[in-house]
């Protein structure tokens, strides 16, 4: 959903453009979650017997940001346009956060743990530098961990 006529990473997403930050407030595909069903994954959880269950959205914030506005516009965006970056962040994790707690509201007791993920980094190294990190992926990891 977040990677709109993207066929591959490496190109850019629906996004390299967007400035100022008013054009992220704008743009008409962000998804709703209220859309989201469920139905499928409580029956699933709930006839799955006495099983350790994590569950919960994927929440990979971090590729889908990189897929709005393609790999490299957006690690030059954390230091060009960072507010544009801090607001796509935004629009993307709060969709993964009020997902969350909406599934969470309805699987009570029949999740034991949130599983997460995005992959940060090479085999040599992180993608973007430590400053970026803190600035842009660090809070939300916070975030998602509390939840």
């Amino acid at each position: 959903m977040w990677a709109v006529g993207k066929t591959a990473h490496g190109q850019p997403g629906p996004l390299p453009n967007c400035e100022p930050v008013a054009k992220v407030e704008v743009w008409t595909h962000w998804p709703d979650p209220a859309c989201m069903d469920f139905s499928d994954t409580l029956a699933a959880l709930r006839a799955a017997g006495p099983v350790y269950r994590a569950s919960g959205m994927w929440s990979c914030f971090y590729h889908n940001v990189m897929d709005l506005f393609g790999f490299a516009d957006y690690l030059a965006k954390m230091h060009t346009h960072p507010a544009v970056v801090e607001a796509v962040t935004e629009r993307v994790c709060q969709f993964y956060e009020q997902t969350n707690d909406r599934f969470f509201a309805l699987a009570g007791n029949e999740v034991d743990a949130f599983f997460f993920g995005n992959d940060f980094g090479t085999q040599q190294e992180c993608i973007c530098s430590q400053k970026s990190f803190d600035r842009f992926v660090l809070p939300w990891l916070g975030r998602f961990t509390a939840q």
